[in-house]
């Protein structure tokens, strides 16, 4: 029976009604705010409209969308079509692949623009690049613990490589 529909006595007023109740914020109210790729994603995207200082028409006509069209994508919650968000990253020069590596992998859009971001990415695209161009060359199951040995001994001869090139460049700038 609806509120509207039942009898009070007189001199009685109707319960207020709380929309979500006292004890549903009480149960939910630990709960910290998830945010998803597609929010990722725009705020990357705002992030370096921004830094560009594009408006949105700017944007809309480089990725030959409607002005309206960006504006709803980029500030409202409605789904993110794959082929609209790769437009609007390339229209700000943004590498697609690194960008859903940081978004969807790492969770993190500030990695998209440090330094150990980029480093991690050109890794990625290397492994990636060589598993792809020799499929059949590996034909063994490799563990884990083999790859991380691979990438530590990758990493202890950049270190070295580094240390070797700001030698010869300090000595070279003396």
């Amino acid at each position: 029976m609806s509120q509207a529909s039942t009898k009070l006595r007189p001199g009685r007023q109707a319960p207020a009604t709380q929309w979500p109740s006292r004890r549903s914020q009480a149960i939910f109210s630990f709960a910290a705010t998830v945010e998803d790729d597609n929010s990722r994603y725009r705020n990357l995207i705002e992030r370096h409209r921004e830094r560009q200082h594009l408006t949105y028409q700017q944007l809309a006509s480089r990725t030959g969308l409607t002005k309206n069209r960006v504006w709803r994508l980029l500030t409202t919650d409605c789904p993110f079509p794959i082929a609209e968000r790769d437009a609007l990253l390339a229209a700000l020069d943004l590498d697609a692949e690194r960008a859903r590596l940081t978004v969807s992998y790492f969770q993190d859009i500030d990695l998209y623009d440090e330094l150990q971001g980029i480093h991690i990415y050109q890794a990625y695209a290397s492994m990636t690049k060589q598993f792809t161009s020799n499929p059949d060359a590996l034909v063994i199951d490799i563990k884990p613990s083999i790859f991380d040995e691979v990438m530590r001994r990758a990493f202890s001869m950049l270190l070295q490589h580094q240390e070797t090139v700001l030698a010869n460049a300090e000595r070279l700038s003396a």
